[in-house]
């Protein structure tokens, strides 16, 4: 049985792993079925992409962690996979503001944030993904394959056992930071549809 992932910049793992930010901003991927984003799992892995990523779309305080990236990109074939996720709430966005607004709790910057409201052919809109991040205590690192290439969120690992966490894991964010958080998440996205496990648009 396959493990799922989700598939982002190892730049803004780097932030959510660090307690930096809780929000994950998506729209679709070329190589996502009619390009359209699902939310498929509630918790999953969080699994490092290095190509693509770019300084002017990441938030200034964010440009460490794409130094960090880019120093340690990945040059051996292995990937390095060092932290799980459990998808707290989940919006659709279709008001570029709010996305602004919330720049606290993401590591986009605005021009970042508004590719991916405005990419694709449907209508201007984002997901927002509350997430709550548990890091390793000791990494994982498995063998890179072309499985797992390709524009798209959602891959499944087999080296990793099903159950989850393979290994003890440790919040980023102590309860009460997260909750604040979450509450403040929870107030700025007020009014936008909510997404559940299995929901697309």
């Amino acid at each position: 049985m396959k493990t799922p992932a989700f598939k982002e910049w190892d730049s803004v793992i780097r932030a959510l792993g660090c307690g930096a930010s809780c929000l994950i901003l998506r729209k679709g991927g070329i190589h996502e079925e009619r390009r359209l984003f699902e939310i498929r799992h509630s918790s999953f892995l969080l699994f490092p992409t290095f190509e693509h990523q770019a300084a002017e779309d990441l938030q200034k305080d964010a440009g460490v962690f794409l130094q960090e990236s880019l120093r340690e990109a990945r040059l051996t074939g292995r990937v390095c996979l060092r932290f799980e996720a459990v998808l707290e709430r989940a919006w659709w966005v279709g008001d570029l503001a709010k996305i602004e607004a919330a720049h606290r709790l993401h590591a986009y910057s605005l021009q970042g944030a508004r590719k991916k409201f405005e990419w694709g052919d449907r209508r201007p809109g984002v997901y927002a993904l509350l997430v709550r991040v548990k890091r390793w205590v000791q990494p994982w690192d498995i063998a890179e394959r072309s499985a797992y290439g390709g524009c798209r969120s959602w891959i499944g690992i087999e080296e990793v056992p099903s159950r989850m966490p393979p290994q003890p894991s440790v919040p980023v964010l102590e309860d009460a930071r997260f909750g604040v958080r979450a509450a403040e998440a929870g107030k700025i996205f007020h009014g936008c549809e909510e997404i559940c496990e299995g929901g697309t648009r």
